[in-house]
């Protein structure tokens, strides 16, 4: 029989790791491994090394940490949405979300502020073999961890926890707030993007269709800024 979530009746040691842990752990790598933050290596390539760098050490704070929390609560991974789960509806969703991702990230390329944003290594703009490594990269570092992070290990943590509804608006309100700084369309669009990718995680028991989403906008923005 599966655990049924708590009722509304104070909040465990737990919870509040998993609601703290991003206002933490972001802001360590905000100040301290952003591109801009890190030292880079010198010459041509520079900055590709210090982005690539920054994916690392994101994948660290907000992937590889949170792994290790589940392992000092002696809570293995089974039940946080690393497996395929309901491939046929996650497959449904992603072919379903691809033409809007395709919409979404065509409509930001033409911002200003997108352009200004996008992509994170301007490198790519000039050296075109770049971009394939460059994409794996933010595909298999960056974005799993996010999703991980917020869509993994705090969304079905909180669901063992709080009602699957809460749950999902709670995992959306730090994943959405790390988007300041980022251009405001942008940021205003988190929060429906996490609603949706925290609900299709906890339909589909699996964070993966969400990453293939995310990487999708992710990957369509930054093809569409350079061939803009």
């Amino acid at each position: 029989m599966s655990e049924r979530p708590r009722p509304l009746a104070g909040v465990d040691g737990t919870t509040w790791v998993l609601l703290l842990a991003v206002p933490v752990l972001f802001p360590l790598w905000w100040y301290n491994a952003r591109p801009a933050a890190l030292p880079g290596p010198g010459g041509e390539l520079d900055e590709l090394w210090r982005v690539l760098l920054s994916f690392v050490a994101f994948a660290f704070l907000l992937g590889l940490l949170p792994l290790l929390e589940l392992w000092w609560r002696g809570e293995g991974l089974r039940g946080h949405g690393l497996g395929l789960g309901d491939v046929r509806l996650g497959l449904r969703a992603v072919l379903l979300g691809l033409p809007l991702c395709a919409l979404v990230a065509w409509s930001g390329a033409g911002m200003p502020e997108v352009r200004a944003e996008y992509p994170l290594c301007r490198l790519l703009a000039t050296h075109a073999e770049l971009r394939l490594p460059y994409w794996l990269a933010y595909a298999a570092l960056y974005y799993v961890a996010w999703e991980w992070c917020f869509r993994g290990w705090m969304l079905f943590g909180l669901a063992r926890r709080w009602p699957p509804a809460l749950a999902v608006l709670l995992q959306a309100v730090p994943s959405a707030l790390v988007h300041l700084g980022k251009p405001i369309g942008e940021t205003l669009g988190a929060v429906p993007f996490g609603l949706v990718l925290g609900w299709l995680a906890l339909r589909t028991r699996s964070i993966w269709y969400g990453w293939s989403l995310h990487v999708l906008l992710g990957v369509l923005t930054d093809a569409m800024v350079l061939h803009g």
